[in-house]
């Protein structure tokens, strides 16, 4: 495997669509209380996980693509297109 100088690599597109993200408890007896204005800031596919990283003190994007909707449709499209030989669309 040859692998080019570092200088000459370039990531040209990175987007993450999750589609499900969810919280288990390991133990079955035990319970779980969330902050419901919280996880309603985030979009349903990801909101348990983005959570989980405030809480944690990160900070989460609240532009994520979901489980539907146009900007996940537009990921999917883009990979479709790149996958069958046309130019890897990159927006702004």
């Amino acid at each position: 495997m040859v692998v080019p100088p570092r200088k000459c690599r370039k990531r040209t597109r990175a987007r993450l669509a999750t589609t499900k993200a969810r919280l288990d408890l390991l133990d079955p007896s035990a319970t779980l209380k969330l902050d419901g204005e919280l996880l309603a800031r985030y979009p349903e596919g990801y909101c348990h996980l983005a959570y989980a990283l405030v809480r944690a003190g990160r900070k989460v994007r609240t532009d994520m693509p979901g489980l539907d909707g146009p900007a996940l449709d537009a990921v999917y499209a883009r990979g479709a297109a790149w996958l069958a030989g046309k130019p890897l669309q990159i927006d702004a």
